[in-house]
C-alpha cells in the first residue's frame, strides 16, 4: 500500500482547527466593536474579504488532497496489474515446463523403444535392456508426481499473490476511506459554517445600510441646525 506522505497527512489533519483560528479574527462582537466606534464600513469590508480568502484557500487544500487521494489509488492499481502480469508469467511458465517434460519423457521413451529393439537382436545385451526398461517405469511413476507437484507449486503461487493483492486492497481501501469519509465530515463542516458566516454576512449589510441611513439623517439634521 502507498501511504500519504507525513506532511500532506498534517495539511489534511491541520486545517481541522482553521475554523477555530477563524472565529478568532472574525468574531462577531469585534466587528460591532468596529463599527460601533469607527464608523468604517471599509474595516468590515477588509474582514469579510479576509475571512472569504481564507475560505477560498480551504477549499483549495480540501481539492489537492482528494487529488492526492485520486494519485495513490492510480499507483495501487498499476502495482496491482504489475502483479498480476507476473501471475500470467509465472503460469505460462509453468505450462511450459510441463510441456517440455512431456516431450523430454516422449523422446527418451522412443529412445528406448530404440535401443530396446537393437539390444533384442543382441543376445548380450539383455540384462542391459531390463536395466532401461525398468528405468522407463520410474520414469513413468515420477512423471505424474512431478505433475502433481507442478500443479501445487501453481496453486501456491496463485493463492499467494491473490492473498497479497486482496490484503494491499483491502488495507489500501480502508485506509483510502477513512481519508475520504474525514476528508467529507470537515468538508461538511466547513459548509455548514460557510452558511453561518454568509448569515453573518448579510446581517452586517443590512446593519451597514441602517448606518448608512442614521449617518445621512444625522447629516440632514445637522445641516438643518447650520
Amino acid at each position: 500500500m502507498v501511504d500519504l506522505p507525513r506532511s500532506e497527512l498534517n495539511d489534511l489533519n491541520a486545517h481541522s482547527t482553521w475554523f477555530s483560528g477563524f472565529y478568532t479574527v472574525l468574531h462577531y462582537q469585534q466587528v460591532r466593536e468596529v463599527m460601533k466606534s469607527d464608523n468604517d464600513n471599509d474595516a468590515v469590508v477588509d474582514i469579510i474579504r479576509t475571512y472569504l480568502s481564507l475560505l477560498n484557500d480551504e477549499v483549495h487544500m480540501a481539492a489537492q488532497v482528494g487529488l492526492i487521494l485520486l494519485k495513490r489509488n492510480s499507483e495501487l492499481q498499476h502495482t496491482n496489474e504489475s502483479l498480476e502480469k507476473k501471475l500470467i508469467e509465472v503460469n505460462k511458465e509453468l505450462t511450459e515446463l510441463k510441456h517440455e517434460l512431456q516431450l523430454k519423457l516422449s523422446l527418451l521413451r522412443a529412445l528406448a523403444e530404440e535401443e530396446g529393439d537393437q539390444l533384442m537382436n543382441n543376445p548380450y545385451g539383455s540384462l542391459s535392456y531390463q536395466d532401461l526398461q525398468e528405468k522407463m517405469r520410474n520414469l513413468e511413476e515420477q512423471n505424474p508426481k512431478l505433475q502433481l507437484e507442478g500443479k501445487r507449486h501453481l496453486k501456491c503461487s496463485k493463492i499467494f499473490i491473490i492473498e497479497l493483492l486482496s490484503k494491499r486492497y483491502r488495507k489500501h481501501c480502508s485506509h483510502s476511506q477513512f481519508k475520504i469519509q474525514n476528508l467529507s465530515e470537515q468538508l461538511s463542516e466547513g459548509k455548514e459554517v460557510c452558511m453561518q458566516q454568509q448569515a453573518f454576512i448579510e446581517s452586517l449589510q443590512e446593519e451597514m445600510e441602517q448606518l448608512d441611513l442614521l449617518n445621512s439623517k444625522l447629516r440632514e439634521e445637522k445641516n438643518e441646525l447650520i
